[in-house]
């Protein structure tokens, strides 16, 4: 008794946002070459801080993570650009606030 059956609706497509890249807040690091090759070094572990360093042939980057509740000091080997907020640091110790992270590349001189 199939007469009797209800009929189905088509199925349809799922619906998907499609994004910009140039306006995704992380699109710009999929151009960014040395976060995919070169050396890692692990430069600070201390309680809930981390940070460390990835150095290729193309460049440096510098990843640093507070998950802490308390600002906590880390060393810049190089004055630095922050790519997650645009702000320009300078080398040697600087605080990173908590519940903070950078990703951090050497700024070029003069700049």
């Amino acid at each position: 008794m199939k007469w009797f059956a209800k009929k189905k609706p088509a199925a349809r497509a799922p619906q998907v946002q499609l994004r910009d890249v140039e306006h995704h807040p992380l699109g710009v690091l999929d151009r960014y070459v040395p976060l995919r090759r070169g050396e890692l070094a692990w430069t600070l572990t201390r309680g809930r801080v981390l940070s460390f360093l990835r150095t290729g042939a193309e460049g440096s980057v510098l990843a640093a993570v507070n998950a802490g509740e308390r600002p906590e000091p880390i060393d810049l080997p190089w004055p630095a650009r922050d790519w997650m907020t645009g702000a320009a640091l300078e080398q040697g110790e600087q605080t990173l606030p908590p519940m903070t992270g950078w990703l951090l590349t050497p700024r070029p001189e003069g700049a």
